[in-house]
């Protein structure tokens, strides 16, 4: 009999999805960040973000090489782990967790502003307004992902690649309108405006700007290749990013220029009372546009903003699932955090007790001034650290490990001692932590929150594996996802159930559902085996049951006569029937209880989304519901093309039979 086990994470993770998260971290990032960065850095903000960029860059690398070569939940906690050691790599999943909480609450707090900025919707700028309706996007993001609901792939991409042209459109308008190249020159004062200390207060927050790359970092383990999609997206990434936040940046700085010099200085675009929670709308207001031109890009911006940060929003909900659902699997964690809903592939407790966290944590900055300057400081605390680790760990393996298999490789590598070492990892690892220093020496809320984040956590993690006999320092035997044990010999009553969809049909593994049906036959059964194969009809309420289907009939008995044949070669033989119902999956499992069948046998197409919309509702509710085991076999796309021709040839039908 089938054995029922612990469900993992689902792969179906490709380069396009790979890209709509991309694209869409660098759209968020340009929503949130230019404000925070210009508090302090004033005239140096392209400066700034030039100067990071270069460390995102260098860091890029170390994380791509890591990922290609160690793909896991968890991303950079994965390769420091084995790199690194338990401890160091406990450190690093707890400084995300960190990011991802900041991240939820900074795009939420973002969202409902830019929303706020929509003509009509100012009501939503006021305290505590703003306050509550954070609080509830959080919760609403919160139980979307853990129904599994998630914006389709060509929804995120087009969000994202909409809102990113939108933004370059914004910037070469505001060159037409507002660049003035000697204003830039006459409000930078390098030491004076900005003050070195600004300078260098703002550098780590900036850091906040390319938060993508910990997010593809933790997707490691669902993605369908590795070391195929991830290089050239990233690398592209980080060039593309580098170039909107400075080309945006200084348009801002020229449409919010900067006013008086030395620790006086302000400018608009960094002001609690100015645009600091909304920049994007800051530059808009400041074009001098007409009146309805305005509104009306002040409505477009608001209402993308919005999208974007709500996707990213989610993605980060997602992301924190996983972080714990590794940290738990690695027990460096409460096994309940390691449970992943068979159904909609999500560790649901993880997720909702982060969720708390979130909660507590904007409860926490809501009562600060410059709240989101301080979720900033805390962001750049856990994001430099992380990387700095990460990059460690890279390096270690080169010399620990060289034997790893790496489908990509850094450039700029030297030999030392036999070793190959990435002086371009190398310089982003130095950076990093050179970030991280300034950050523990410039930034107040980030020592006092970021060290007392690790500290609880090292309490957490050490009262968890001294009371569970585990050693602090050293690999414990991580828990592992059992794969299925099937007995071939349990099945000797069987139900194929073959559906199409409404009005057409589709050949979805016709032949490779027969022949799994032959292989998990009990050939020593004292009674003859008993296989039926049924095709259900799934009509709409609009369509009779008994109206006539015209070619669909037909090509129907052409279909269940040509599986007849080549079951025929397998000398297997079955009864057929056609049926037709409201649902497919409830006349699927009647059939299955009338039968007393001992296993229903599904085959479907593989899709890469969660929940039910990854099967489909009917193989969802005969996974639910069906009174015996479901045996269900997933295809690709391209597998099915296949085998709608294949299905017209009983004879090609019969060979690929054979071929199994």
């Amino acid at each position: 009999m089938a054995e029922r086990r612990e469900a993992g994470l689902r792969r179906g993770v490709g380069l396009r999805l790979l890209a709509s998260v991309l694209v869409g971290n660098l759209a968020m990032a340009v929503f949130v960040s230019l404000g925070v960065v210009a508090d302090e850095a004033l005239g140096a903000t392209p400066l700034v973000f030039i100067v990071t960029g270069l460390v995102f860059m260098l860091t890029l690398l170390g994380y791509v090489e890591g990922i290609a070569m160690l793909p896991q939940a968890g991303g950079a906690a994965g390769f420091t782990r084995r790199g690194l050691g338990e401890l160091t790599s406990f450190l690093v999943g707890w400084a995300l967790l960190l990011d991802y909480l900041i991240l939820i609450v900074l795009t939420a707090y973002f969202a409902v502003h830019y929303l706020g900025s929509v003509p009509g919707l100012s009501k939503l700028l006021a305290s505590p307004t703003d306050t509550y309706l954070t609080a509830a996007v959080i919760i609403g993001v919160t139980m979307l992902t853990l129904r599994g609901v998630r914006a389709g792939l060509l929804v995120a991409i087009t969000v994202a690649v909409v809102a990113l042209v939108a933004q370059l459109l914004l910037a070469l308008l505001g060159f037409a309108m507002v660049f003035h190249p000697d204003l830039l020159a006459s409000r930078l004062d390098l030491g004076v405006t900005p003050t070195w200390g600004g300078l260098l207060f703002a550098l780590p927050i900036a850091m906040l700007g390319f938060t993508g790359l910990d997010t593809i970092a933790n997707l490691g383990e669902e993605l369908d290749s590795p070391g195929r999609d991830i290089p050239r997206p990233m690398i592209w990434s980080a060039v593309v990013s580098v170039f909107v936040f400075v080309l945006m940046s200084v348009v801002a700085l020229n449409a919010l220029p900067v006013r008086g010099s030395g620790s006086s200085a302000t400018t608009d675009l960094g002001r609690a009372d100015g645009w600091v929670d909304r920049p994007v709308i800051g530059i808009v207001h400041a074009l001098g546009l007409p009146d309805g031109l305005e509104a009306a890009m002040s409505a477009l911006f608001g209402l993308l903003a919005a999208a974007v940060l709500l996707l990213a929003a989610n993605s980060a909900t997602a992301g924190m699932g996983r972080v714990a659902y590794s940290m738990a699997r690695n027990r460096q964690a409460p096994s309940a955090l390691f449970r992943v809903d068979r159904r909609v592939g999500v560790p649901r407790r993880a997720i909702v007790v982060l969720t708390g966290f979130a909660l507590i944590l904007l409860a926490v900055t809501v009562s600060l001034a410059d709240s989101a300057v301080v979720l900033a400081q805390v962001y750049a605390f856990g994001a430099t650290l992380t990387a700095f680790f990460a990059g460690l760990a890279i390096l270690r393996l080169r010399v620990t490990e060289p034997e790893l298999e790496r489908p990509f490789v850094a450039p700029g590598n030297v030999t030392i001692r036999g070793r190959s070492i990435s002086l371009f990892v190398l310089a982003g690892t130095l950076s990093a932590f050179a970030m991280w220093v300034l950050v523990i020496a410039t930034h107040d809320a980030a020592r006092v929150v970021g060290l007392g984040w690790m500290v609880l956590g090292f309490v957490l993690y050490g009262t968890y594996r001294i009371t569970h006999g585990l050693p602090l320092a050293s690999r414990a035997e991580p828990r592992v996802v059992q794969l299925p044990d099937i007995d071939a010999r349990a099945y000797h009553r069987m139900l194929v159930a073959v559906r199409p969809e409404p009005g057409l049909l589709y050949g979805a593994g016709d032949a490779e559902l027969i022949g799994l049906a032959h292989k998990l036959l009990d050939p020593h059964a004292e009674r003859a085996s008993e296989v039926a194969v049924m095709l259900v009809h799934e009509l709409p309420l609009t369509v009779p049951l008994d109206a006539p289907l015209g070619d669909v009939e037909r090509q129907t008995m052409q279909r269940l006569a040509s599986i007849r044949d080549a079951a025929g070669t397998l000398q297997l033989r079955l009864s057929s029937s056609v049926a037709r119902a409201r649902a497919a999956g409830r006349a699927i499992c009647q059939e299955a209880q009338r039968r007393d069948a001992d296993v229903v046998l599904l085959a479907t197409r593989s899709k890469r989304r969660q929940g039910d919309e990854a099967f489909g509702k009917c193989v969802a509710y005969v996974l639910r519901h069906a009174p015996c085991d479901v045996v269900l076999l997933t295809l690709p796309e391209e597998s099915l093309r296949a085998a709608s021709t294949v299905l017209t040839k009983p004879e090609a039908l019969a060979a690929s039979l054979r071929e199994e």
